[in-house]
């Protein structure tokens, strides 16, 4: 089967399960960027999540690829978690002292997709990007100029502009 009818087979699954399963009306274009997101995370343990990195970047008022990109750049797609589920690489912020500073633990992968969205959100408003997030008081990472140009670079790979 070539990549082509497996993408329209994804279609038609997300067309057909999605009144049992998501809780959202999804358009064409909803659609599109599902796939996009499935096809650059395929080889991973991260594909099953693809919804919900565009679900909770909805939700969240943010860019649907840019929580993904993170991912990906952080434990290469969930396959380097420091902890488990941590996609994000997060660490544990003032709620427990005797966890401050130590990997964040998650039940899910939708979970931690839920909370990097919620928490980018939180720190550098709707529709983040990596420049945003990279300049200020409040930086993403300290490694900085490499974290932006990576993820800006794996944000357009899934939107289908640049090789990998």
């Amino acid at each position: 089967m070539k990549h082509s009818d497996w993408l329209a087979v994804f279609f038609a699954l997300i067309i057909l399960i999605r009144p049992l399963v998501y809780p959202e009306e999804l358009t064409t274009q909803d659609a599109i960027i599902i796939a996009n997101i499935y096809q650059a995370l395929e080889k991973t343990s991260l594909k099953n999540d693809s919804y919900w990195f565009f679900y909770y970047a909805k939700k969240y008022k943010q860019d649907p690829y840019l929580s993904p990109a993170i991912a990906i750049f952080e434990t290469s797609a969930g396959k380097k978690c420091p902890a488990p589920y941590n996609a994000f690489c997060q660490k544990n912020r003032r709620k427990d002292q005797k966890k401050l500073g130590k990997w964040r633990r998650y039940k899910s992968f939708e979970e931690a997709i839920k909370h990097n969205n919620k928490n980018i959100q939180r720190l550098w408003g709707n529709y983040a990007t990596p420049e945003k997030m990279t300049s200020g008081r409040i930086k993403y990472t300290t490694s900085w100029r490499k974290w932006r140009r990576k993820v800006k670079r794996y944000m357009r790979w899934m939107e289908g502009g640049e090789k990998k």
